[in-house]
């Protein structure tokens, strides 16, 4: 058969039902994230007071055991960091939902959600320190070693980013409920990346977390622009072991032990260990959608048919609509294309 009759035999063919194609916008006014976050950090170092017999000489001075010796001596100590921070943030991204009426059934494709929406959270950190005995001169105190004290540190981590990027196809139902309206349930595999700092440095190495996103909620289709309203969670634990992090010189008042009521000054100096990073969020999503466009549905009304061929032929010979090959021309290289995708 001849391309002519090939074109008018698919002109008089009835279009199938197909697939529509929405881009989704996750819009931040409407949408919220609750974020959970622990962060525990052993560490090893030392401690040294602050005086500085140029600088400071009137300032603290450590030195070991309970009593005697002279001069400002580094003390041993074993640590733990932690913090931890609840916060709600906008949420903010994209997604393709393809949607069948026919077979009821939807994917989800190139998910990429930042679910701080770009705003970083502060939070504050305390240094949990078990050290040997030691006493100091200004103030005069003795601090008995085997003691775990907690130390504040203040507001000194922060969460940078909690990114969710898609990894593979998202399938789900839907369930009609209303005139446009569907009950939808999917599952999205994504990568977990969360970004943070803790007094100073990076906290994890930033490797992703492969995690399962669940997704319920409505999709209504029967407005000009279609909406998905859904509710979703993730959760991850990680665990890894961190190389060369630490902070040097740190200043900290420590209350006095025996007698209390004073406050020695110290400089803290330590190296991070291994990091334990827990954390978990809840969403909930009000994104609005658009047409998207295949490359050969070139008037975008979900379809490939005679009027996208009428819109290449009448562009033939010029670069376009209708180049669909991208090589500056429209030609019969792009009207087999346009054939190939008929609906």
């Amino acid at each position: 058969m001849s391309v002519r009759g090939v074109i008018l035999a698919l002109l008089a063919a009835p279009a199938a039902l197909a697939a529509e194609t929405w881009d989704f916008t996750i819009d931040p006014g409407q949408s919220s994230a609750t974020q959970s976050l622990s962060v525990s950090a052993p560490l090893g170092g030392t401690f040294i007071g602050d005086y500085d017999a140029v600088d400071n000489p009137a300032g603290t001075q450590t030195r070991p055991g309970l009593f005697g010796g002279s001069g400002n001596n580094p003390i041993d100590y074993t640590a733990t960091i932690l913090g931890d921070v609840d916060a709600e943030t906008p949420p903010s991204g994209t997604f393709t939902l393809v949607v069948d009426e026919k077979s009821l059934s939807v994917s989800i494709e190139g998910l990429a959600v930042d679910l701080l929406g770009g705003q970083p959270v502060g939070f504050g950190v305390t240094l949990e320190i078990i050290y040997s005995s030691f006493h100091t001169v200004n103030p005069t105190a003795v601090f008995p070693g085997g003691i775990a004290i907690p130390i504040p540190l203040g507001d000194v981590a922060s969460i940078d980013a909690i990114d969710a990027t898609q990894t593979g196809t998202g399938l789900g139902t839907l369930t009609l409920t209303g005139p446009g309206l569907y009950d939808l349930v999917a599952v999205v595999p994504v990568d977990l990346v969360i970004s943070a700092t803790a007094l100073g440095g990076p906290i994890g190495d930033g490797t992703p977390i492969p995690a399962a996103l669940p997704i319920a909620g409505v999709l209504d289709l029967s407005g000009r622009s279609p909406t998905l309203t859904f509710t979703s969670g993730s959760a991850l634990s990680q665990d890894t072991p961190v190389d060369g992090a630490g902070f040097t010189d740190l200043p900290q008042g420590v209350p006095t032990v025996l007698p209390p009521g004073s406050t020695a000054n110290l400089l803290f100096s330590g190296t991070i260990e291994s990091l334990a990073l827990e954390a978990a969020s809840d969403i909930s999503i009000v994104a609005i959608g658009a047409p998207a466009c295949a490359p050969a549905d070139l008037n975008c009304d979900g379809v490939v048919n005679g009027a996208d061929l009428g819109l290449l032929l009448s562009a033939w010979g010029t670069s376009g609509p209708g180049d669909l090959n991208g090589d500056g021309v429209v030609d019969g290289a792009d009207l087999g294309l346009l054939l190939a995708s008929w609906s």
